[in-house]
C-alpha cells in the first residue's frame, strides 16, 4: 500500500529532463534560437541585393500606334537605355556592402548577447538549485537534531529546545518548497531562449579568464557594428553626391510608314541621346545635408559605443575579480571555519555541554557562508555573461 504513493512522489522528479551542460546548452541556442534564424535570414536578404546594386537599369519598349485613314497601323517602335551618372554604380555597390556588413554585424551582436543572457539566467538558475540542494541537506541536519533534541527533553532538558527545532525544520521545508517553485519560471525563460529544457539541478560553473584579454578590440560586435552603420552612412552620402550628376540615355527608334494608300515617306531609323539633369537644387542640397547629418550621428554613435564598451569593461573585470576574491575568502577561511564550529557544538549539545542556542548560532552562520559561497559563484558567472555579452568569450568546455 505505500508503494504507490512513494511512486506519486517521485512523479516531479521523474519529470524532469537530464540536466544539459553549460556548453551544450549554449549550443542548442546557436541552433535552435528563432531570432539568430532570423538575424541569419536578414543577412542573406543583404547579401542577395548586392547583383542589384550592379545592374544596370533596366531597357525600355515603347510603341506607338497611329490610325489613318480609318486604319490602324504600327507607326513607331522604340527601345531606350539609361546609364549611370560616373560612380553612381560604385556607390551602390558600397552601400549594398555597408548593409551586408552591419547585418553580419547585427547577427554577432544579437548571438553574443543571446549566449550573454543565457549566461546570466543559467547563473541564477543553477544559483537557485545549489540552494535547493543546500536547504535539502539542512532539513536532513534539523530531522537528525530533532530527534537529539527529543531524546534531550526525555532526560530532561527544557521542551523549548525541542520547539526550536521543529520550528527550524518547518522553516527550511518551507523554504524549500518557495525556492521549487520559483524555479518553474526561472527554467522556462531558458527553455524558450533555446527551445529546449535545461534540465535539473544545473552546474554553477566557476568562470575562467576569457579567450580575449584585451581591453579594447574593433573586433567586438558593438564596436563592428558602430563601423558598419558609419560605413552605411558615409556611403549614402556618395550616393546622393553622385544623384546630382547628369544620365545619359540612348534611344533608337524605328518608324515605319502606313501600309495603306496614304504613303507618307520612306521607312525611317533614329538615334537619339538624352541627358536626365538634376533641375532642383533644393531637393539636392537636402539630401545631402541629410546625408551629412546621418554621418555625423552615425560618428557620434560610435564614439560612444566605444566609451561605453570601456566602461563596461572595466566595471565587470572588476566584478569578476572581486567575485572570485571573495569566493575564495568564503571557500579557504571562513567555510572549513564554520563546519567545524558546527560539528563541535553539536557534539557538545549531544553531550549536554552545550546550550540549544548555540548550536542555532553555528547553524546559522554556516548556512549564511554556504550562501554567500553560491552567490558569490553566481556572481563571477553573472560577470563572465557580460563579458560575453560584449564579445570577450570564455572556454566553458574547460571549467568545472
Amino acid at each position: 500500500m505505500k508503494t504507490l504513493p512513494l511512486l506519486l512522489g517521485l512523479l516531479p522528479l521523474l519529470a524532469q529532463a537530464e540536466p544539459l551542460s553549460l556548453p551544450d546548452f549554449l549550443n542548442l541556442m546557436e541552433t535552435r534560437n528563432p531570432d539568430l534564424h532570423a538575424a541569419a535570414a536578414s543577412v542573406d536578404a543583404a547579401d542577395a541585393g548586392r547583383p542589384l546594386a550592379r545592374a544596370l537599369p533596366d531597357p525600355e519598349v515603347s510603341a506607338m500606334f497611329e490610325t489613318m485613314g480609318g486604319e490602324t497601323d504600327l507607326r513607331r517602335i522604340g527601345i531606350s537605355q539609361t546609364f549611370p551618372a560616373r560612380g553612381m554604380r560604385d556607390a551602390r555597390q558600397q552601400m549594398s556592402r555597408a548593409e551586408t556588413d552591419a547585418a553580419r554585424a547585427r547577427q554577432d551582436q544579437l548571438r553574443v548577447r543571446l549566449r550573454g543572457e543565457v549566461i546570466r539566467r543559467w547563473a541564477d538558475l543553477a544559483a537557485l538549485d545549489a540552494e535547493t540542494a543546500l536547504q535539502q541537506e539542512r532539513i536532513g541536519l534539523w530531522e537528525d537534531l530533532l530527534a537529539t533534541a527529543q531524546i534531550r527533553v526525555r532526560a530532561g532538558a527544557p521542551a523549548r529546545d525541542l520547539w526550536r527545532a521543529q520550528d527550524r525544520l518547518a522553516m527550511a521545508g518551507d523554504t524549500l518548497e518557495t525556492l521549487k517553485s520559483r524555479r518553474n519560471g526561472m527554467a522556462a525563460a531558458l527553455t524558450r531562449i533555446a527551445r529546449t529544457d535545461p534540465g535539473a539541478p544545473l552546474t554553477l560553473p566557476d568562470p575562467t579568464d576569457p579567450t580575449d584579454r584585451s581591453d579594447r578590440s574593433d573586433q567586438t560586435p558593438t564596436l563592428r557594428l558602430a563601423s558598419a552603420m558609419q560605413a552605411m552612412a558615409d556611403s549614402e552620402a556618395r550616393m546622393v553626391r553622385t544623384e546630382r550628376r547628369p544620365m545619359v540615355m540612348l534611344m533608337l527608334e524605328q518608324e515605319f510608314a502606313p501600309s495603306g494608300g496614304m504613303g507618307m515617306g520612306e521607312d525611317a531609323t533614329m538615334a537619339s541621346v538624352g541627358l536626365s539633369i538634376p533641375l532642383w537644387p533644393g531637393k539636392n542640397r537636402a539630401r545631402i545635408e541629410r546625408a551629412e547629418a546621418r554621418q555625423a550621428a552615425a560618428a557620434a554613435e560610435a564614439l560612444s559605443m566605444e566609451d561605453m564598451q570601456d566602461a563596461e569593461l572595466h566595471m565587470l573585470r572588476a566584478d569578476l575579480a572581486d567575485a572570485r576574491r571573495r569566493l575564495t575568502f568564503v571557500r579557504e577561511d571562513l567555510l572549513p571555519r564554520a563546519e567545524n564550529t558546527l560539528a563541535v557544538t553539536r557534539d557538545a549539545y549531544r553531550a549536554g555541554n552545550a546550550p540549544f542556542t548555540d548550536l542555532l548560532e553555528a547553524e546559522d552562520r554556516l548556512l549564511q557562508l554556504r550562501l554567500s559561497e553560491i552567490f558569490a559563484r553566481r556572481d563571477a558567472l553573472r560577470a563572465a555573461a557580460g563579458l560575453e555579452t560584449l564579445g570577450f568569450t570564455f572556454d566553458w568546455s574547460t571549467t568545472p
